[in-house]
């Protein structure tokens, strides 16, 4: 049985999380998709289907999600479409979990998540085995806010390559110029929330 959730982290199979991708119109084809997860496995990994609506008609059935299915939609430049992609964790791996980052179809982008890595070993050592679950578990409560407000996650991540106690703020792979987040509204948000922590947040960034 399918599970919705509200952030692109997949920790039960059947857990089911569905992308509202804004109106699309000017186009003539669909060719392609692209997209960034991470944690997938073997046995852990994803079913990717996709609906669409156009000019406002009902959505289609879901299909599974191919490049040949999308080049099988016929457009024409005048039409607008309205497309919804679904994940679903599936697999017979039950550990770990699977993230969703990015989706890009064609030249539309859909990214919802920031990786914040750290150093579990060194942060433990400084602050005590408990603060990574209390940064997590403070993320978790800010994420609730965030999906809402701004479609954005963000996961916290264990990383035994981050240096000391800095602190790699990345997106679809790449590093984040930190001062262009912490001057949006999002990041303003993060600061209130995050930094309530009783840790020093900010050496980590200096660092």
């Amino acid at each position: 049985m399918a599970i919705p959730i509200e952030q692109g982290i997949f920790i039960n199979i059947g857990d089911e999380y569905v992308l509202q991708l804004d109106p699309i119109t000017d186009v003539l084809t669909f060719d392609s998709f692209d997209e960034h997860v991470a944690g997938i496995l073997v046995d852990r990994i994803f079913t990717r289907e996709f609906r669409f609506s156009k000019n406002g008609a009902p959505f289609t059935a879901y299909a599974p999600l191919t490049n040949v299915n999308l080049q099988a939609i016929v457009a024409i430049k005048t039409d607008t479409w309205d497309f919804e992609i679904r994940y679903t964790r599936a697999g017979v791996e039950t550990a770990g979990t699977l993230n969703w980052v990015k989706f890009i179809l064609d030249s539309v982008t859909v990214s919802g998540c920031l990786i914040m890595k750290i150093n579990k070993a060194n942060w433990d050592a400084l602050y005590g085995t408990s603060k990574f679950d209390e940064i997590d578990a403070t993320i978790t409560k800010f994420n609730v806010f965030s999906i809402e407000e701004f479609g954005q996650v963000l996961l916290l991540a264990d990383d035994a390559a981050v240096a000391d106690l800095q602190i790699a703020y990345i997106t679809d792979g790449d590093y984040v110029d930190l001062i262009d987040l912490l001057s949006t509204e999002w990041g303003n948000r993060l600061i209130t929330d995050m930094f309530g922590i009783r840790v020093d947040l900010f050496d980590g960034i200096r660092s």
